[in-house]
């Protein structure tokens, strides 16, 4: 028993202590006071008592929405590892390829230009087959969505999920930038190189995603298991 209900029982216990010691008149004015005080006590009893069972159901509330909160931000970085999987793969090899064919390209242009328009085409082929470029929307679709379903919050692991969200745009967008005409690759051949080195694994936006990865994957844990 809390003290509050302790508290209750001795005032109880009180006054019908002292009812007992009066007589006549007197016990009854006694009787009337206690039955009022009586009274009002169950009235705060009852208002006690649906407070704490409207605490408890918060508290149980709480609990369930922090786990399907957990469980979808869980699932939002699971979603996030394949994307950074799918980049990670194309920084380390078909980067490397595309800087080969596009610098055999180079060696053709101006002597044979079917050769160098030749090797364009299969870099195009390439980032085509590697399906790199859909890394974006798979971002919004799943990650995203997982966020959205769940209370929208604007917390750390959320805005390092924008930041992420941010760097993938400009490395799809690059990638994109390599798919253009052929004549157009082949006019400004130090910035295209420049475009492919910075895809590479040692490059500046793969290394800018690849830090902002592991921001978000800093903040998930400082989130859910800081302190545990």
């Amino acid at each position: 028993m809390d003290k509050a209900g302790i508290l209750i029982l001795f005032f109880v216990g009180w006054v019908l202590f002292y009812a007992g010691l009066q007589t006549g008149a007197e016990a009854q004015g006694v009787w009337k006071v206690a039955q009022e005080l009586l009274s009002v006590l169950a009235n705060i009893a009852t208002i006690a008592a649906l407070f704490f069972a409207y605490k408890a159901y918060s508290s149980w509330k709480k609990q369930i929405t922090h786990a399907k909160l957990f469980d979808k931000d869980t699932e939002a970085l699971n979603k996030l590892d394949l994307i950074q999987d799918k980049i990670e793969i194309f920084s380390l090899y078909q980067a490397y390829q595309l800087q080969y064919l596009y610098e055999n390209a180079l060696s053709f242009n101006g002597q044979d230009v079917f050769g160098a328009r030749a090797e364009v085409k299969k870099m195009r082929e390439m980032i085509d087959e590697s399906k790199i470029t859909s890394a974006f929307p798979e971002f919004n679709s799943n990650v995203r969505a997982e966020l959205h379903a769940s209370p929208l919050i604007e917390d750390a692991f959320y805005q390092s999920l924008k930041d992420y969200k941010a760097y993938l745009k400009a490395y799809i967008l690059t990638v994109h930038s390599l798919i253009s005409s052929p004549i157009f690759l082949l006019e400004d051949s130090e910035k295209v190189l420049r475009k492919i080195e910075s895809l590479q694994n040692e490059g500046e936006l793969y290394q800018n995603l690849m830090q902002s990865y592991n921001k978000a994957k800093d903040k998930f844990n400082e989130k859910w298991f800081k302190g545990s």
